[in-house]
């Protein structure tokens, strides 16, 4: 008789220890596979978010650099020295928007990046000829140039930041909502763990 409460003493400490260990385990498992997802959405999503918000930060600049009637009667020495911050900030749009290419947009992005390859371009070419006029003294043919078509081009670039921005925004509440859901049924299953553990220790 005292064998028999022995062993099922044992067992049913034995069988605790073992629940406990697979409710580590679960934790463990989550915790590990919860700051994974996190480190890409933070080296992804967030990253990326950082990186538009500053191509648009520099698409800006670059309006307000040589386009910019300053320029106009700058003198040579003002006028170098303003191009080669616009040369900068161009430079830096082409890193980071390369850089979001090669990260491998989603399908939306792929399609926005298609009209930023085709906005960007014709912004860069209008804003080319801007510098052109106003470096041959034609003044209010730059002037004219710059509040037309670049103006155009430059709200259809900022158009597509936006929704590029956007659209990873989503990406990212997206992967946050599933790494949320991911740890509320790991925090379920630990749950039911416990209450057997509990079950078995109080039977």
């Amino acid at each position: 008789m005292l064998v028999g409460i022995r062993a099922k003493l044992l067992g049913g400490f034995g069988a605790v220890l073992l629940l406990l260990a697979a409710v580590g385990g679960i934790a463990w498992r989550q915790t590990m596979n919860s700051a994974a997802a996190f480190a890409d959405l933070y080296a992804g999503e967030v990253t990326e978010l950082v990186e538009l918000n500053d191509v648009a930060r520099a698409v800006y600049d670059v309006r307000l650099g040589a386009m910019a009637s300053p320029y106009i009667s700058a003198d040579a020495r003002q006028r170098a020295a303003t191009l080669i911050v616009d040369n900068q900030k161009i430079a830096l749009i082409d890193a980071n928007m390369k850089r979001l290419v090669d990260r491998g947009p989603s399908a939306e992005a792929q399609q926005l990046l298609r009209t930023w390859n085709q906005a960007y371009p014709a912004f860069l070419a209008a804003r080319n000829q801007v510098v052109a006029l106003s470096d041959q003294g034609r003044a209010d043919e730059s002037t004219a140039l710059r509040d037309g078509q670049a103006t155009t081009a430059l709200a259809q670039v900022n158009s597509v930041l936006q929704d590029l921005s956007a659209s990873q925004s989503d990406t990212a509440n997206t992967k946050r909502t599933a790494v949320a859901a991911a740890d509320d049924s790991a925090a379920h299953g630990i749950l039911i763990v416990s209450v057997a553990a509990l079950s078995i220790t109080i039977g």
